[in-house]
């Protein structure tokens, strides 16, 4: 597989795609790159910076993205179940249509819009996320999700339209 900058269209590098299963992808330089329709699982990219990296319809189930940037990063309807993205940088950040089932967002940092519009995030962690302005949940099946330390009235109505909040974990509520 040859990963290609989105921008410039630039080659990145050269890996072969049956090998990235696993990976640590901390050695790489990512900005940019386009990394659809791969697998992913199990790839560790801890503290990378992924601005403006395209994982559209890939694997990255059980991924470790941990204080990563994803400033202006692409998820559309890739499966992102048991991902790990606690503390990373989010800003103009796509997931529509992504699954992040047992998916652990807590504590992402929200500077801008994040597109959750139509995920599937059954029992997720969106805890002591300090501020979800900007955060879409439109039509979002959020079954058994925890929100525990979030305050999702941030979100606002017409951006929570039609979610599904069936067994959603909303502590502040119940204080």
């Amino acid at each position: 597989m040859i990963v290609y900058d989105r921008q410039t269209s630039e080659k990145l590098f050269e890996i072969p795609a049956d090998k990235l299963s696993g990976l640590d992808m901390r050695q790489f330089n990512l900005r940019y790159a386009d990394l659809s329709d791969q697998n992913l699982s199990d790839c560790n990219f801890e503290g990378s910076d992924l601005e403006g990296a395209q994982f559209t319809n890939s694997n990255l189930c059980n991924a470790n993205l941990t204080k990563t940037n994803l400033a202006e990063a692409i998820f559309t309807r890739a499966d992102l179940s048991y991902a790990r993205f606690v503390g990373s940088r989010m800003v103009i950040t796509a997931f529509s249509y992504a699954t992040l089932n047992e998916a652990d967002l807590s504590e992402i940092i929200i500077d801008g819009m994040v597109n959750f519009r139509w995920i599937k995030a059954h029992k997720s962690k969106f805890r002591n996320i300090v501020n979800l302005n900007g955060a879409n949940f439109f039509e979002a099946d959020l079954t058994d999700t925890d929100f525990e330390g979030s305050d999702f009235m941030q979100v606002s109505e017409s951006d929570r339209t039609g979610a599904i909040l069936k067994g959603t974990l909303f502590e502040h509520l119940m204080q």
